[in-house]
């Protein structure tokens, strides 16, 4: 990140936003967000996509477009609160109101669902396992009241549960290492 934010000045440096070449103030979070956070998000959407074996493609980064966004005028990118403005106004013609004005979502994923799974089971039986690396590390009764609420829906725990289980793993390959990278939890959770 820091390697990236020191491009961002090299190639609009401070000196040239004290001289008569001056980016708008609508374009500078653009122009700082396609320089550092885009660079990063891009790099870990391609590592994903091909861990996966998917080919993928981001529409809005076909070089014509973004030459052509770049001309627009910033009152047709923001009105107001609302961002978007000339994209969405486009997009009406083509999908329902309601999926062109929603919230952003990001990238969920359906963790919630997956941990109340049946089939999720060994992997949380390794978050009480006695010998395991999280037992050195925090209360077992309190991770095994933890997983008592969360199955009986008395409590939502996907988020403390997720962390102890990458902490789980981590502590288990990289502290104890007793488990082999390649048999993690991924591994029993691909058998199950």
């Amino acid at each position: 990140m820091r390697n990236a934010v020191e491009n961002v000045f090299a190639i609009a440096s401070v000196d040239a936003f004290q001289t008569d070449v001056r980016i708008p103030d609508a374009q500078v979070a653009p122009f700082a967000d396609q320089k550092t956070y885009l660079v990063e998000l891009l790099m870990k959407q391609d590592q994903m996509s091909m861990a996966a074996s998917i080919e993928s493609r981001v529409p809005f980064l076909d070089h014509p477009f973004v030459e052509f966004s770049t001309r627009v005028p910033a009152s047709l990118k923001l009105r107001g609160a609302n961002g978007k403005y000339l994209i969405k106004r486009v997009a009406e013609s083509l999908l329902p109101h309601p999926i062109v004005h929603r919230k952003k979502m990001g990238f969920p994923t359906p963790l919630r669902l997956w941990l109340r799974d049946a089939r999720v089971q060994p992997l949380l039986d390794r978050l009480t396992d006695r010998n395991g690396f999280l037992a050195s590390v925090v209360d077992a009764s309190a991770v095994r009241t933890l997983l008592e609420r969360h199955r009986s829906g008395q409590l939502d725990g996907t988020d403390r549960l997720w962390r102890l289980l990458n902490l789980h793993l981590w502590g288990e390959v990289f502290i104890a290492k007793r488990r082999d990278p390649r048999e993690t939890l991924l591994g029993a959770a691909a058998r199950v």
